[in-house]
């Protein structure tokens, strides 16, 4: 039990990295935080959107997939509140984490904005629909390794994440793990 919920946690950092690091709160004077891209990319909805995301994960030689829902429960001026719904597979068997609502703040100190580099347009398939996305990047160097985000990004997506690969490395640039994620479906109450 303890490896799957080792596995829920770092799944939600995986497919929602943004997520995970821009819900802290930094204690910090008002005037030195900066936007928070996760909740520019929520507050434009009403409650009630949602998104659902299907994800593939290979370590090695062990391959599993997960399932991940976010629903925007709550916004305010301040922040939004989404619920967080995820299971995985794993050798032919299910297991659904406890749903959790994430707090996810307008404003964050500038250590936890991801400094994202732009890398160009593309189409990603949504369900039905097909989205012009902003291709963007993240890589995270450190003593054990690099951590390589790519994302696909639309503002007509609850949450903004259509694609991800996440892609780990060890200090010799040998590959460890590789994740894609993919958003298959999505309400957007405007």
């Amino acid at each position: 039990m303890r490896t799957i919920l080792t596995f829920l946690t770092a799944a939600i950092a995986a497919i929602f990295p943004a997520t995970v690091c821009l819900t802290l709160q930094a204690d910090q004077a008002a005037d030195q935080k900066v936007e928070n891209p996760q909740y520019r990319m929520w507050s434009s909805f009403k409650p009630g959107s949602s998104v659902r995301w299907v994800s593939t994960d290979s370590q090695g030689k062990t391959a599993f997939a997960g399932e991940a829902t976010m629903t925007l429960k709550k916004v305010t001026a301040e922040s939004v509140i989404v619920e967080m719904r995820m299971s995985m597979t794993l050798a032919g068997g299910t297991t659904t984490a406890p749903s959790q609502e994430i707090e996810i703040a307008a404003r964050v100190g500038p250590e936890l904005a991801p400094k994202m580099e732009t890398l160009g347009q593309e189409e990603i398939q949504v369900g039905e629909k097909k989205m012009s996305c902003k291709k963007v990047q993240v890589r995270k160097t450190t003593a054990d390794g690099t951590i390589t985000i790519t994302s696909w990004l639309s503002d007509e997506l609850p949450g903004g994440l259509a694609k991800s690969l996440t892609l780990v490395a060890d200090r010799d640039g040998r590959e460890i793990s590789q994740r894609t994620t993919t958003a298959v479906e999505f309400k957007a109450e405007k």
